[in-house]
């Protein structure tokens, strides 16, 4: 497979979890989140573990980082980011200014979330990704979005703090 075919199918992986935990009347927005996040998880350790292999060493939190916005198989989900970095809270902000996936993702209606709450499943499982490829490299991250409550564009930001 492709490494652009992964990020499409990783996709599709989402949308079928989506609809699956639409299904679980029982299960609230925060669990899905966090379950969707677990999901991303694991397909960010994975997908990282199977690549190392092939590419050179990274050692650095930045390197690694810049790695998941420019690899074939995890770069569809940022298009044209800024990565920025402020030393003094040892944070790294990602910005994605126009997100095909986003756009994608938000113009499905399902019936039990609407549409910021898709974006924020969609968020959930980026961050999954990200979490799960640094921590696998060895990483503490804690990693979170702003508050999008009244953002229904197609853009968004993460943002990556370093744990000691």
């Amino acid at each position: 497979m492709k490494n652009n075919q992964i990020a499409q199918s990783s996709f599709e992986y989402l949308l079928m979890q989506i609809v699956m935990n639409r299904q679980k009347e029982s299960e609230t927005i925060d669990d899905s989140k966090e379950k969707i996040k677990r999901i991303g998880y694991d397909v960010g350790n994975r997908l990282t573990e199977r690549f190392t292999d092939f590419e050179k060493p990274i050692n650095k939190i930045d390197e690694s980082i810049k790695y998941l916005l420019t690899i074939q198989w995890c770069k569809p989900f940022f298009d044209n980011p800024t990565l920025k970095y402020i030393e003094s809270n040892k944070t790294y902000t990602i910005t994605v200014l126009q997100s095909d996936f986003v756009s994608t993702i938000s113009s499905f209606q399902i019936e039990k979330y609407n549409p910021i709450e898709i974006k924020e499943l969609y968020l959930s499982y980026l961050i999954g990704i990200i979490h799960g490829s640094l921590n696998s490299r060895g990483f503490k991250v804690d990693i979170h979005y702003p508050n999008i409550k009244n953002n229904f564009d197609h853009s968004f930001e993460l943002i990556i703090t370093l744990c000691e």
